[in-house]
């Protein structure tokens, strides 16, 4: 960008100003251009910073991922420092069985169809998945609820930050289960996908709080037995006011194709 020393104008090239006429010196074209030079290697300085923090941070993922699978009781031991690591295996693990539902649905609902004689296209990709995955979503909200709420109120502090990220990382195990759910949507039937969409995430929202609150309690007398017992029905009624208020209508939306 050249600037008029006169009327102070601005324009890309030229040896003249476009607006007053003032001739441009050599010196300051040059000057211009090693500018430009300069903005543009910084530009591109950037992105290479930005690509580098990208592949370490998934790397760092990836590590973290196949140190908790050879032992998941190593999540017991992060901190608030590996919250975004597990909040994005929620996300991965949510998204997995959303996807994992609407393999299903579709091959089942185009298997009946066909067998009275219809011949429909798919469903609605993009609308049935994303109702799956916030219902998964909500599923698993209803877990960490169980789990924050019976210690924090049987401990004077509790980092809710170190709890969620721990509560995440245990489901890197069920990751891998969630591939397999994936798949077993993709190959059709009946009871075996149902039962690999549906039990995983049900057993982990009721199994993982006991869990986390059974390791933070153990030295405080009886009082995980008892934080125990209240997750439980938290996350019961939970689950019960989901079924009743989302999932049913999950499957009225479906009903209308």
């Amino acid at each position: 960008m050249q600037h008029c020393p006169a009327c102070q104008h601005e324009q890309t090239s030229g040896n003249f100003c476009e607006n007053c006429g003032t001739p441009f010196s050599e010196q300051q074209s040059v000057n211009e251009i090693h500018k430009q030079r300069e903005q543009i290697a910084a530009t591109a300085t950037t992105t290479d910073q930005s690509q580098v923090k990208a592949d370490s941070a998934a790397q760092r993922y990836i590590n973290e991922f196949t140190t908790i699978l050879k032992d998941p009781t190593v999540t017991m031991k992060r901190t608030d420092q590996q919250f975004l690591l597990g909040l994005t295996t929620l996300v991965l693990f949510a998204l997995l069985f959303a996807l994992g539902t609407y393999f299903w649905l579709n091959s089942a609902y185009k298997e009946y169809l066909d067998s009275w004689g219809y011949h429909i296209d798919s469903l609605p990709f993009f609308e049935i998945t994303a109702r799956s995955f916030v219902g998964n979503a909500l599923l698993l909200g209803a877990g960490l609820l169980a789990t924050v709420i019976p210690l924090a109120l049987t401990q004077k502090k509790v980092n809710a930050v170190t709890i969620m990220a721990q509560y995440g990382l245990l489901a890197v195990p069920l990751v891998i289960v969630g591939i397999v759910s994936m798949l077993a949507g993709l190959s059709g039937g009946e009871t075996f996908p149902i039962i690999m969409l549906t039990a995983p995430i049900l057993l982990f929202i009721s199994v993982i709080p006991i869990l986390i609150i059974t390791h933070h309690l153990t030295k405080q007398n009886g009082q995980y037995v008892y934080a125990s017992f209240f997750s439980i029905v938290l996350v019961s009624l939970m689950t019960y006011f989901l079924i009743d208020h989302y999932f049913l209508s999950f499957l009225e939306y479906i009903d209308r194709f």
